[in-house]
């Protein structure tokens, strides 16, 4: 996180690892996932990257059986998708530039589900008559099992 500046987690995954992902948004900028130890042990973050707002801002996330990330774009039309290296591999497109959230439909996690809105998008712009749609990418890979973490003892 960024010390001096205040800092939202806007959604987390593990890896094939057990790595933490976790997407920030600092004012400004937003950073890809950052990566932390499945230990839970308090440590230095390493940020995966930084985008600019002309890049398009990290919203969600998910990972898919392959441990690569799938990251939706805000205000670039898009969703992406990463190697375990972090590396871009695909971007697919939208018809509407607010991308806010991807997940692999549950229980066959065969399909890509994306969410999107329409905050900020002026009445005149034409991604406007399909913002706030949910898409779906029916053929993108595989989604794996989501963990499921104990509630704390009390």
């Amino acid at each position: 996180m960024e010390p001096d500046l205040p800092t939202q987690f806007n959604d987390g995954q593990r890896d094939a690892r057990g790595q933490c992902l976790a997407g920030t948004a600092a004012a400004p900028p937003r950073q890809v996932p950052r990566r932390a130890a499945p230990t839970g042990q308090q440590r230095q973050h390493r940020s995966v990257g930084r985008r600019s707002k002309a890049e398009g801002l990290p919203d969600g996330l998910t990972v898919d059986a392959d441990g690569f990330l799938w990251l939706a774009v805000w205000g670039r039309s898009q969703v992406r998708r990463y190697d375990p290296l972090r590396r871009p591999v695909a971007t697919t497109f939208l018809p509407t530039p607010n991308v806010s959230s991807c997940t692999f439909r549950w229980p066959e996690l065969s399909a890509l589900f994306l969410t999107t809105a329409a905050m900020d998008i002026p009445p005149e712009d034409a991604g406007r008559r399909q913002a706030g749609s949910a898409f779906v990418i029916p053929t993108v890979g595989q989604g794996r099992t989501r963990q499921v973490f104990p509630a704390p003892s009390q």
